[in-house]
Formats: structure tokens, C-alpha cells, sequence
């Protein structure tokens, strides 16, 4: 059987917002919804402000093998995640505008990282279907289920889970493009 993906954003108020992939017209795998222009990837992009942080969430998610991947020195009760679980489990999802143009940079300000989306693109064509890689390195449980990412450096999913993300159309001064980093690729 799969495993369900459910992208979340913690707000610096401790509001949770969860997105159901189905509302965008995507499948629930991450490999069904993780491509670059998919209506769940671009709701969450909309809905995205400074200060957020961002996970994708498996249903089967090992809570001690993302604090292990993330050097993260959390307890496995650790009250957020188990709150957060609580709330994908049990909430039907979140709206979201899907028709926007998306921002060209991606900044995780916890680890003083970048992506390029422009260049991203450009270097996976001629690629039917362009992985993105905001929901593969914020995937919490990748590797556990049908519907996972199992290609080139998969080890890299859930890298940036729970870090706080930024959008920009200017390129940012002072932080490391990891762009060339990762070949997300089936």
C-alpha cells in the first residue's frame, strides 16, 4: 500500500495548515504530486508567507528518523509533531489558490540555502515530468510506502522538514545556491 503525503505549514502563531492533494486534483503519493507547476505544490507556494515553516508529511513518518536525517534534538513525544499528526489525521484539508506565477527562488533561512527554480528547471529538461524539490526535501517518511521517491539521492528527502521557508524573486545575497546539489529525478 502508498503513503499518503499531506503538505503542512506551521505559522510563527502556531497555526497548522494542512493541504489534502486530492483538492488540487492530485494523488496523495508524494511521486503523484511533487512535480513542478502541480496544483498541490502551487497551493502550497500560495499560501507559503516569511516565517513559516514547511513539511511534507507521510502517513507512515518515523518521527526519530527525521530527527536523526535533520541532526534535530527532539523527544518522539515531542508535543508539535504530535499535535500536527493529530491534525492531518483528523482535518479534510485546505483550500488554497492554485493560479498564481511562482516564485523563482526558494529560501530555507534555517540552513542559509537556496534553489533557483529557473535553473532547476532548465537543467531537468528534457524531463516529461520535472520533480520539485520543495516537497521531496521537506518529505517526512520518504521510503517508507508505495509512491515514495526511491531515485537519484533520495537520501536528501527531508532534509529541509519543519525549516523556515521563503519565496523571493530576488536572488538572495549572502546565502548557499544548492541548486546543482540534488538530481531529483524517476
Amino acid at each position: 500500500m502508498g503513503q499518503y503525503y499531506f503538505p503542512t505549514i506551521i505559522r510563527p502563531t502556531g497555526e497548522i495548515y494542512h493541504f489534502d492533494p486530492n483538492h488540487f486534483g492530485s494523488g496523495l503519493k508524494l511521486t503523484e504530486h511533487a512535480y513542478v507547476g502541480n496544483g498541490t505544490v502551487n497551493a502550497v507556494l500560495s499560501e507559503l508567507h516569511d516565517g513559516d515553516r514547511l513539511a511534507w508529511v507521510g502517513d507512515y513518518a518515523d518521527f526519530s528518523e527525521f530527527c536523526r536525517i535533520n541532526d534535530r534534538h527532539f523527544t518522539s513525544d515531542n508535543q508539535l509533531f504530535v499535535d500536527m499528526l493529530s491534525y492531518i489525521m483528523h482535518h479534510d484539508g485546505h483550500g488554497g489558490n492554485t493560479l498564481f506565477r511562482p516564485p523563482r527562488y526558494i529560501l530555507n533561512t534555517t540552513k542559509n540555502e537556496y534553489i533557483d527554480m529557473e535553473e532547476w528547471t532548465v537543467d531537468h529538461v528534457p524531463a516529461e515530468y520535472i520533480l520539485h524539490p520543495l516537497p521531496l526535501l521537506c518529505a517526512i517518511g520518504n521510503g517508507a510506502g508505495g509512491g515514495d521517491y526511491y531515485g537519484p539521492d533520495e537520501e536528501a528527502c527531508g532534509r529541509w522538514a519543519f525549516d523556515l521557508i521563503e519565496l523571493s524573486d530576488e536572488e538572495p545575497a549572502g546565502m548557499e545556491n544548492i541548486t546543482g546539489w540534488y538530481d531529483f529525478r524517476e
